[in-house]
Order: C-alpha cells, then structure tokens, then sequence
C-alpha cells in the first residue's frame, strides 16, 4: 500500500545550543536544511515559535514548510514561550505534511505544577505541555498521528512515577491505547525520559517504539520516540544528529 518516511523533531524554537536558554536567536534555515537533506514524508515537531499575533501563518512551521513545498501544517501553540524574550511567541506543537491533514485537534496535559529554585534569582516551574492528533489521508491509507511533549520531570528533581504526574501518563496512555487499537497509527513524541517501557507500559501492547534504545540527545540518552501499530512493517530509523539539543528521528514503514 506504499511507504511513508515518518520524522520528528523537538527544534527548541530553532535555536542552536543548549535547550532552555533565554533570547537565543533562531536560525530556522538550518532545520529547513536538514529537514530537506532527508525529506520525511510527515514530520512531527516539539516546540516550534509561533509568533503573537496568532494565526495568519505567523510561525516556525509555516515557514519550513513554506521553504520546503510541503502543502499541509497543523500547529497547536501550548504555552508561551522562554525560548526568545525580544519577539513575543508561543511554543507550540506542529504536524507538515506531504499529505492532506483532514483534521486536528489538541489538547494539553495536566500540570503537575512542579517549582524549583533555578539560582538566587530565578524560580522554574512546569510549563503548560499537551499533545495533537492529526487525520492524514496517505499511501498506507487514513491514519491517525500524534504529536506529544512531555514535562521534563528531571529537571524538578520529580520522579517519573511521582503521584502529581500520574494524571499525565494516565491521559497519554489512554489516548495511545483509543488510537493505536484501531491500527492505522503513528505518533513522535518527546517523552522527556528515556524509561519509556514504565510510562508507556500500558499501551505497549498495540504499539511498537520503533527506535527504542536509540539515543536521541547530544547528552547521550534518549527522550524522543517514533511509535506504531502492529499493522505496519518498519524498515528502517535514523537519527539525525544535525546540531540541536535533539536529534532528528526518522522511520520509513509500511502497511502490513
């Protein structure tokens, strides 16, 4: 029924370096560069600048897809962004495609409202997080993708099963189970913790990490996952260190 190459990349607001750092300036044509250099079919990205005003194509992934061809985008802006203080953004979640997205909708995580005192100065606290779900009319037929970002519990010293986050595992595996039960998924998704088996234990029964075990950060662990049912076949996964505090993770599958 044909083959997709399926992508997806936490781009921290296009900005190279180190994540989490204030006013960095993004340098979207180096994701645009390496996105080209490997052509994903449908790529998922985490923390793409959507600029206020929202709307109007005011944003990173309208303009990637714009200097690539690619005719369809969904993006969901989450919370405002601490990536870039002097152009007011919102960090947001995006879908492009080479394949008509039918439809999207979005929605966000509980907060565990996690705080921890950054230095004399400055306190951190959890930023609003969520997940979209896009209905892509393909080769392989109609599936259903999700794009998801998790808290990054380790930098607040929180367990991955302290009981203020167990709402959120319990929403993403919910909905993983809803989706990859009915076959015809896909989902990219930066986890924040490279212990996917605990979080995900009860949906790995319908699903598959295609790159499980497969760094996927310039710090040598792995956050980022390329997961699909048990109806598709994969034949291979790249990961694409191109410079970022993320790599670039790619799979190309086939329907079973």
């Amino acid at each position: 029924m044909g083959r997709i190459k399926f992508a997806t990349w936490n781009v921290g607001g296009c900005i190279l370096g180190k994540s989490n750092q204030a006013d960095g300036k993004p340098n979207v044509n180096h994701y645009i560069e390496a996105i080209a250099a490997n052509d994903p079919d449908i790529i998922c990205l985490q923390e793409a600048l959507q600029y206020l005003p929202l709307g109007n194509k005011n944003g990173q992934s309208d303009e990637i897809a714009s200097a690539l061809n690619y005719p369809y985008v969904a993006t969901c802006p989450i919370s405002l962004s601490h990536l870039q203080v002097d152009k007011p953004s919102c960090l947001s979640l995006a879908v492009i495609s080479k394949f008509p997205i039918l439809a999207h909708s979005c929605k966000e995580f509980p907060n565990p409202n996690l705080r921890i005192k950054y230095n004399e100065e400055e306190w951190w606290q959890t930023h609003d997080k969520g997940f979209m779900i896009c209905e892509i009319d393909s080769p392989c037929g109609i599936l259903m993708v999700m794009n998801a970002h998790l808290f990054p519990l380790h930098h607040f010293s929180t367990d991955i099963l302290d009981f203020r986050v167990e709402p959120v595992w319990k929403v993403l595996n919910q909905k993983l189970i809803k989706l990859a039960g009915k076959g015809g998924f896909l989902a990219g998704i930066d986890l924040n913790t490279p212990d996917y088996q605990t979080v995900l234990k009860p949906s790995l029964q319908f699903m598959v990490a295609s790159n499980a075990n497969m760094i996927s950060t310039p710090k040598n662990i792995q956050q980022d996952y390329l997961l699909c049912s048990h109806d598709f076949a994969c034949d291979e996964v790249v990961h694409i260190n191109a410079g970022s505090d993320h790599y670039l993770c790619m799979m190309t599958i086939e329907k079973e």
